[in-house]
């Protein structure tokens, strides 16, 4: 049952009702719900973690879109390597993989050096945190493998494309 906040509804007419009958020394004004006082109490800590969660959501999309960017133009750098390694041979799905360990080398440590140096970050937003340790391993093994499986999406694209090179083209200097 839903109550508007300072009225109390039947609840508080019959809780105002009662507590008359007992004593008239304790007024009985104000009757609010215990959920509608505790919503209130944590409406700006919640308002807090909504939008540090829409950054971190914005700043993944732009460290992908970065990493899809930066691979890119190094692979379209390395499509003389690229075709010279087809037609030397190599298949499309060997330099595939050349390429994806390249790319995802840097997204490994970089993953491995941000869990390390962000661990003394989280007891700052431990007061934040409702139901999860600050150093609970399921959230950050779940946050690193967000990222390993975006950035990883982020490489894979140029990745294919530049697997595809045409030796021939590129011998001959198109």
């Amino acid at each position: 049952m839903k109550i508007a906040p300072g009225q109390g509804g039947e609840i508080g007419t019959a809780l105002r009702e009662a507590v008359a009958r007992v004593t008239t020394d304790v007024p009985a004004r104000n009757v609010v719900p215990m959920e509608a006082r505790v919503s209130r109490e944590i409406e700006v800590p919640r308002f807090y973690m909504r939008l540090l969660t829409s950054l971190a959501i914005v700043t993944l999309l732009l460290a992908v879109v970065g990493v899809y960017g930066a691979l890119a133009f190094t692979f379209s750098q390395s499509t003389a390597e690229v075709g010279i390694r087809r037609a030397l041979g190599a298949t499309e799905r060997g330099v595939s993989k050349l390429l994806l360990r390249r790319g995802l080398l840097p997204v490994a440590i970089g993953i491995v050096l941000g869990g390390a140096l962000g661990f003394p970050a989280t007891r700052v937003l431990s007061a934040f945190l409702y139901g999860v340790s600050p150093g609970d391993p399921g959230t950050l093994a779940g946050a690193a493998l967000i990222l390993a499986i975006a950035t990883g999406v982020a490489c894979w694209i140029p990745a294919w494309r530049a697997s595809r090179t045409d030796p021939m083209a590129v011998l001959r200097g198109e």
